[in-house]
Order: structure tokens, then C-alpha cells, then sequence
């Protein structure tokens, strides 16, 4: 059935304002119109007049006629996550085929493995050169599709919310870097944040046992740590950072679904430097993974609920991505796309090819 044209309006106005890094509030204040009257129109509940659809066209920056281009709205975001996707694992995948046959050779040293079928040795180095090397592919994955979503100035390479002067900074790659003025790597800083992770983490056990209480309204207890100023600039490197329009989000991602318990406190100081950094009072932070480790719909167990409130500050599976996938793209829809971009890479095919060179 083909979407009626209020429909059109909706899907056409939300997606190109996100797109373009504004919240209704923002194309409120850029029309003229009320943030009421932006929100009934995103969700098809108002007639609107020429006068005010160029007034919307005008703020997006687009021609009018295309906020009613007719229902491949939904298909061109998902083309656009796609060649991410192919991006990312394109790079990662010439990646793994460079250095295939030397970590062959390697697995071909430990005695442990000597018994089995050199085939399933190959497979063994594969599987564990992709999980090792993909958290930074799914990152950038991330960040990129978040920007689908906030638009790029709301997912800034330099993360800068206070305009500090950043001329002397260098980016390598495209890894987000958070721009402080705070001594966050200070012994006090960090024995103060030590102290909080201690007094608010989870205790006792069976009916006696205390939740952690780090949650989205006490780690604000932290920003008093704002205090202790740095002389210079100071960065801070991050899985992903974006603004939605109302809060500052900072993700940890995890693209092993877990962490160990021995890495779990190191972890979670470290996402607390983070906040600390950062230094906004409008700031969320979360403990992402990129699939849920025993499946959709049931409750996630792992060491880092014994530091941080669940599920308040974490984002598992299913959640994180439709956290940042744009408006109308599901998590079902994320993982079809995710399948029908390795396809096109032919992963199976060059995994094969690699297995029977390194096997010669």
C-alpha cells in the first residue's frame, strides 16, 4: 500500500531534519513554527499550508518537492548503512587477508593444535583474526551510522561541547577524541572516581544483595571534579560520542558482547574518566554491546553489573542500535542489511580462497 502523502510529509521532514543534525526544536526556531506544530506534522496529524512547507524546505535546505518524494525514503537510508557496512568490512576483511598466512604459520607452532585437520586450524585463525580486529570496524560502523541519524556536527570527530581552542590538536584516523579542560588523569580525579565506583557498587548476595546505585542521576555527583583544572588542553579517545538534541551520550562499545570480571573495574573507571571529562550536565553514559550474548528477550547477566545500574546504563543487543539506527530502520532491518553487505563482499568466498592459499 502506498503512503499517502501526510505520510510522506512525516517520513520525508523527520528524516531530513535528523539528517541534518536538528531536533524539532531547532526546526521550530528556523520556521517559525511551533514545536507542537513540527511534531503533529512528523507524525501526520496536521494539515499544512504551502506557505509553511516552504518555510520547512527553506530550513532544510532542500526544494520543497522533496520532502514528498514518494516512499524510497526508508530504502535509500538503508543503501546508506549498507555501503557503511561495506566500507568497514571491506577494509577489515584486506586486513585479515594480509597477515592470514603469518598467523597460519603461528597456529601451526602450538602443539595443542597439532592433532587437528589443518583446515579446521585455518578456520580456528579466521574466526579469531575477525573477532579480534571487527570492534574497530563495528565502531566506526557506529559512529557513521549515528551520524545518519544526529547528523555529523551532532557526532564530531573532536568533541568540543565547551569551544575550548583546539589549533595544536591532531586527529589520527577517525577515532573521536573528547576536548577537556579538566585533570582528569589526575592521582585526586582518579582516587575521587575510585571512591565513588567503590561506594555505589553492587553488595551481598541472594536476597541480601544491593544493586549498584551508578546510575544516570549519581555519577552527576562527579562533575564537582570539574574544579580541578588542567593548565593545557587535554583529549580523551572514545568508542562513540553524539548529541540527540537534548543529552550528550557517551557508548563504550563491546564488540564481544562481554567483559571479563578482572577487566570489569578498569573499565568502567575508565567510562567514569569519560564522563569526567566531558563535563556536561546534560550527559548520559552507557555500556553498549554490540549483540546480546544468550539472545533477544531475556535478561543479560556480565561482571560490569556489579558497577553500573541495569539497565539504566547499559545499552545491550537490539537497544544500542536502535539507539542510534535512523528513524524507521529496526534492528531486524540492521541485520538483513548487515547479512546482504557481506554477501556482497563475498566473505565466504574470499575466507575459502585465503584457506586454500595458506593450505599450498
Amino acid at each position: 500500500m502506498k503512503n499517502s502523502i501526510f505520510d510522506l510529509l512525516a517520513i520525508n521532514t523527520k528524516i531530513l531534519r535528523e539528517k541534518r543534525g536538528l531536533s524539532q526544536d531547532d526546526l521550530s526556531k528556523l520556521t517559525g513554527l511551533h514545536k507542537s506544530y513540527i511534531s503533529d506534522i512528523e507524525r501526520g496529524k496536521r494539515n499544512i499550508s504551502l506557505q509553511n512547507i516552504e518555510k520547512i524546505a527553506s530550513a532544510l535546505q532542500i526544494e520543497p518537492y522533496k520532502l514528498f518524494i514518494g516512499g524510497n525514503a526508508n530504502m535509500n537510508i538503508k543503501n546508506e548503512i549498507k555501503q557503511i557496512i561495506k566500507d568497514e568490512f571491506t577494509k577489515l576483511v584486506i586486513n585479515i587477508e594480509n597477515d592470514f598466512k603469518i598467523n597460519y604459520k603461528k597456529k601451526t607452532h602450538n602443539f595443542l593444535l597439532s592433532e587437528l585437520d589443518p583446515e579446521m586450524t585455518a578456520h580456528m585463525v579466521f574466526v579469531s583474526s575477525f573477532e579480534s580486529k571487527s570492534g574497530n570496524a563495528i565502531q566506526e560502523c557506529a559512529r557513521r551510522i549515528a551520524s545518519l541519524k544526529f547528523g555529523e556536527k551532532n557526532v564530531p570527530l573532536l568533541v568540543n561541547p565547551h569551544g575550548l581552542p583546539t589549533n595544536d590538536i591532531q586527529v589520527t584516523g577517525r577515532e573521536q577524541v573528547i576536548i577537556s579542560n579538566i585533570k582528569f588523569e589526575d592521582e585526586v580525579v582518579q582516587s575521587e572516581i575510585q571512591k565513588f565506583i567503590t561506594h555505589h557498587m553492587a553488595s551481598g548476595k541472594g536476597k541480601k544483595r544491593k544493586e549498584s546505585t551508578t546510575n544516570q542521576e549519581t555519577i552527576k555527583e562527579l562533575l564537582q571534579l570539574s574544579k580541578i583544572k588542567s593548565n593545557t588542553i587535554q583529549t580523551k579517545p572514545a568508542d562513540l560520542v553524539f548529541f540527540d538534541g537534548d543529552n550528550w551520550n557517551i557508548v563504550e562499545i563491546k564488540a564481544g558482547g562481554d567483559l571479563d570480571s578482572s577487566n570489569a573495574p578498569g573499565n568502567v573507571k575508565k567510562m567514569l574518566t569519560l564522563y569526567v571529562a566531558l563535563n556536561v550536565p546534560n550527559a548520559k553514559l552507557y555500556f553498549a554491546t554490540i549483540y546480546h550474548k544468550t539472545g533477544e528477550g531475556t535478561t543479560w547477566t556480565g561482571a560490569v553489573k556489579q558497577y553500573l545500574s541495569y539497565p539504566d546504563m547499559f545499552l545491550i543487543g537490539s537497544k544500542f542500535w536502535e539507539k542510534i539506527l535512523p528513524e524507521g530502520i529496526k534492528f531486524t532491518d540492521f541485520c538483513k542489511i548487515y547479512g546482504d553487505a557481506m554477501k556482497e563482499i563475498d566473505l565466504n568466498k574470499r575466507l575459502k580462497t585465503m584457506i586454500k592459499d595458506c593450505l599450498k
